[in-house]
């Protein structure tokens, strides 16, 4: 049985978030185009008001007692051409709880209310062309790389590609 809990983050989560967001971005921030450097600046209200659950953008989080150690969100594109589309971002898993099946139960729980709260026919994301463990787990959940943008991010002059993923949400 997992000793940990996916639920939807809620704006007095922001403290927890912002402790988890930041250690991401230090430690892995070839995965996220947002910079530690941007990120450390911004208040616990920009953070609460980030993760406030919207009906177009919601984030989940997986608790181990009150310590949030997975975080991901789901959104919903704008537009009137693209509402039927939805995007999985900020994806992380604290390197001490992987393996644990974390990543599964987040990513699933998305992909859930992605469907059955959303009703997103698609899903899109993009992933370090390099992070094999996170394009696998990806790869699980039905998701089919279309294309790679070379040089996606530029950190301290090098550049890192991103695989683009996308899932169809099918009944």
């Amino acid at each position: 049985m997992n000793k940990f809990k996916i639920r939807k983050l809620e704006r007095t989560d922001a403290k927890e978030f912002q402790r988890l967001r930041l250690f991401a971005l230090q430690n892995n921030s070839t995965s996220f185009g947002s910079s530690f450097e941007e990120e450390v600046k911004k208040s616990l209200e920009q953070f609460e008001a980030f993760i406030e659950p919207k009906s177009e953008r919601v984030f989940w989080g997986a608790f181990e007692n009150d310590r949030l150690i997975g975080m991901v969100g789901l959104g919903r594109e704008d537009g009137v051409k693209t509402e039927h589309k939805g995007f999985i971002r900020s994806m992380f898993v604290d390197p001490s709880a992987r393996k644990l099946g974390v990543a599964s139960e987040l990513l699933k729980t998305a992909i859930n209310f992605s469907e059955a709260q959303m009703k997103l026919e698609q899903l899109t994301l993009a992933v370090n062309s390099t992070n094999i463990e996170a394009i696998n787990l990806y790869k699980k959940f039905r998701f089919i790389e279309y294309g790679v943008e070379p040089n996606a991010l530029k950190i301290e002059g090098r550049y890192f590609a991103e695989m683009l993923m996308y899932r169809l949400n099918v009944p």
